[in-house]
């Protein structure tokens, strides 16, 4: 049933994004909030300033160069994507 789907375009003039699990974790929260807005964004026809990138870098990567580029507007999901990782086990 399309009511499953991660993107659901019904009603007419709405965007429903339902890709994420549910979580009490408000930085899963607003972090996916980031990225939903970051894709808005970098999808947004005419941001001529992406072209290039798109051109240069396959579609994964043209997205991630433009995170970089816009990272203090997307703070939660680029620290999430590019900070180094911290080993679960010890902490380190």
């Amino acid at each position: 049933e399309k009511k499953y789907l991660a993107l659901n375009l019904k009603p007419e003039k709405t965007i429903e994004f339902r890709m994420f699990k549910s979580s009490m974790d408000t930085n899963f929260l607003y972090r996916s909030l980031e990225f939903v807005k970051a894709l808005v964004f970098f999808t947004k026809p005419g941001e001529a300033r992406f072209i290039n990138y798109l051109k240069e870098y396959k579609e994964k990567d043209a997205f991630l160069k433009f995170l970089e580029m816009e990272r203090k507007e997307y703070p939660l999901l680029y620290n999430f994507l590019f900070a180094p990782k911290r080993n679960s086990i010890n902490g380190n």
